[in-house]
């Protein structure tokens, strides 16, 4: 096995690298190991080991340092590197990765090393999670054979898991690997149902992603409180626009140029109406400066700050400074939310041929862009275009209900914008909403909460509907009960969506068709999950499902 493995670490962050007396450990850390490879890894591992004592003395530089000697090509020292930490209380996911990757590398000698770590009781490896446990079992070498875990099995007396393995053939032994000892994920691990976390990890992206398969490894990804950018992707996930704000606010202290942390932090701060702040965020980028590639190596275009920048200036009614703005997001390639935000500004101006023509380059690339088809029918009516314009009402798939408004109504043209304004506020106040209950899942409470928090100051139905289609996961019955008298008060598609579940769970099937009939009166069939439809329907077609009872 002569194949050399290279590990790559574009950033490592974690809550064990705070500032510790005066010295900022993981700014240090996270400049030096920025876009590591072959040609600066030296310049990297030279800033490390000349690090101070209170940050060298950290287990997340051990990780830090052992990738940088495995760029050079040093595998030895550097899976002697990535066991010392393993060894550590709280290691990096970098140290289980990288001690897997550079063992084909190593000698034999140091195989047998790797391989032995934790062979009993007294000498356990401690790996965060399922997912690195599996790593450092399965892709254990010794004397050039893969070793294999015969099978795993817990220990509640040593508190570990251990692998019954052969190294070499025909030699057995135990590997002991604790992946967590403390109460508290032990007590998640046997805790009850987690549909919302459930359905987002069964699509199966989390794990192509972030190597996340189980709750249990989701929450080890939360716990650790990385402050890397792929923390920041996994909070997106998790639709924590308040954790994703926090974190990208902290890495640009960091790099300041980092256009695809500016674009992100901007839109979460329109999300939450902050328009003077999203407007300071694009506005203190350098277009000279800024990085067009994020840590992904992903192109990101400077277009979308004056995109964000037109749509803060908007909402503020400064319209002719957001018609420049906007203009020079066209410039600059924007295909869809420039033209997008630059028709409801040409709208607003009265301009409605002129709006019509950047809707349509919108609806060009995005086709399912809803608020886009409402507005663009807004303009054709104003135009006289009644016909076309009922046309293109009616793909916007009962917008017009939610609106609770016709294109008969006499709205002026800032009163509509202002409804669209709302309805994206009530999604995101639903996005944070389903943030609050993923929370709940995981017995998260502190960071449930400031999600919830978060989704009240935009809608206080919201965080109620979350917290009762939680409670619908054990007790159907009553969180029926409480999603009816919620949408007495006022309708909603997420609403009756939740409806639909509890009813199934409570064994009502035709109440549940029922619900579901309103859910789809209020949302685009492709917006349906496809989840909800399986749950109600069982294997039935929608369109025979929807049968089974009346509309709404």
């Amino acid at each position: 096995m002569t194949k050399r493995w290279v590990v790559a670490v574009v950033v490592i962050g974690s809550s064990a690298l705070a500032q510790d007396g005066g010295v900022d450990c993981e700014s240090l850390l996270s400049r030096t190991m920025r876009g590591l490879n072959s040609k600066k890894a030296r310049a990297a591992l030279e800033t490390l080991e000349k690090a101070p004592s209170a940050c060298a003395s950290r287990h997340g530089f051990l990780a830090a340092r052992g990738s940088a000697h495995a760029s050079l090509g040093e595998f030895e020292l550097a899976s002697e590197l990535f066991l010392k930490e393993l060894r550590e209380p709280d290691p990096t996911w970098v140290a289980v990765k990288g001690l897997a990757a550079v063992i084909p590398s190593v000698s034999p000698a140091a195989r047998e090393k790797i391989a032995a770590a934790g062979g009993k009781p007294d000498d356990i490896l401690y790996v965060p999670g399922h997912q690195s446990f599996a790593v450092l079992v399965e892709e254990v070498f010794c004397r050039d054979q893969l070793v294999v875990g015969t099978n795993t099995t817990p220990s509640t007396k040593v508190h570990a898991w251990v692998a019954n393995l052969e190294c070499p053939a025909g030699t057995r032994f135990q590997k002991f690997v604790r992946f967590d000892a403390r109460e508290d994920l032990q007590d998640l691990k046997q805790a009850g149902p987690r549909r919302a976390v459930e359905r987002m990890i069964k699509t199966g992206k989390l794990e192509s992603k972030f190597g996340i398969s189980t709750a249990f490894d989701l929450y080890e990804a939360l716990r650790s409180r990385r402050t890397d950018r792929s923390a920041g992707w996994l909070l997106s996930w998790m639709a924590d626009g308040p954790g994703e704000k926090k974190l990208l606010q902290g890495l640009l202290k960091e790099d300041p140029d980092d256009l695809s942390s500016i674009i992100t932090l901007a839109s979460l701060q329109l999300s939450e109406g902050d328009n003077e702040g999203a407007l300071k965020t694009t506005r203190a980028a350098k277009l000279d400066r800024v990085a067009i590639r994020d840590a992904r190596g992903a192109d990101a275009s400077p277009s979308g700050l004056f995109s964000r920048q037109c749509l803060a200036l908007r909402k503020q009614n400064k319209l002719k400074e957001a018609e420049a703005a906007c203009r020079k997001s066209l410039e600059l390639g924007s295909r869809v939310n420039g033209p997008a935000f630059f028709g409801e500004v040409l709208y607003l101006n009265g301009r409605y041929a002129e709006a019509i023509e950047q809707l349509e380059a919108t609806l060009a690339a995005d086709p399912r862009n809803r608020r886009s088809v409402i507005v663009l029918a807004l303009a054709l009516q104003e135009l006289g275009q009644t016909e076309q314009a009922a046309q293109r009402f009616e793909k916007s798939w009962g917008l017009a209900e939610v609106l609770e408004a016709k294109l008969t109504d006499k709205r002026t043209r800032a009163q509509w914008i202002k409804a669209l304004d709302r309805l994206d506020a009530l999604g995101v106040a639903a996005s944070l909403a389903h943030c609050g209950h993923l929370y709940l899942d995981l017995e998260m409470k502190e960071q449930s909460d400031v999600c919830f928090a978060a989704a009240k100051k935009i809608d206080v139905q919201a965080p109620e509907l979350a917290r009762l289609e939680h409670l619908a996961e054990t007790d159907p019955s009553t969180a029926v009960k409480g999603l009816e008298a919620e949408l007495k008060k006022a309708r909603s598609a997420e609403g009756f969506a939740m409806l639909a579940r509890a009813q199934a769970a409570a064994g009502d099937h035709v109440a549940a068709v029922t619900a579901l009939r309103s859910a789809l009166y209020l949302l685009p069939p492709w917006e349906l999950p496809d989840e909800l439809v399986a749950t109600v329907c069982g294997e039935e077609a929608l369109p025979t499902c929807l049968k089974a009872a009346p509309p709404p």
